[in-house]
């Protein structure tokens, strides 16, 4: 009934969610786009080094909601990542967004990774090349 805003309470959860915790905060923060959550899910995919990689993930598939074209320059660094699981997780998020911008990213991707893997998925999330 939007009685109370909750977009606050969710992007605060996400940043000061730790360890197994961080994983459902994030999953669930996801569900509830809003800017603070984007805000707070792309300030976990930017921290991505090894230790927060789990984390980062995480945050760039939750923020993978349709139409945040916001998200897409951080998902983009995300796939130069020196943690595959981080970029594999930006395709992901960066299929979920579907916008021009996404799939022009993941194009990019797929013609120019070095990461065969990353070219591979990219190349099956970014779909048949429009005429």
């Amino acid at each position: 009934q939007d009685l109370v805003e909750t977009a606050p309470h969710w992007a605060r959860l996400v940043a000061e969610s730790e360890s197994a915790d961080a994983k459902t905060a994030i999953r669930a923060a996801g569900a509830h786009p809003s800017e603070a959550v984007a805000r707070a899910l792309l300030t976990v995919v930017s921290k991505g080094s090894p230790p927060e990689a789990a984390k980062a993930a995480e945050a760039a598939v939750a923020v993978g909601w349709p139409g945040n074209d916001a998200a897409v320059p951080t998902l983009a660094r995300a796939l130069e990542s020196d943690d595959a699981r981080l970029r594999l997780a930006a395709i992901r998020g960066l299929s979920g967004i579907a916008t021009a911008a996404a799939r022009e990213t993941l194009e990019k991707a797929a013609a120019s990774h070095h990461d065969p893997a990353v070219r591979r998925r990219a190349a099956a999330a970014a779909g048949p090349r429009q005429q």
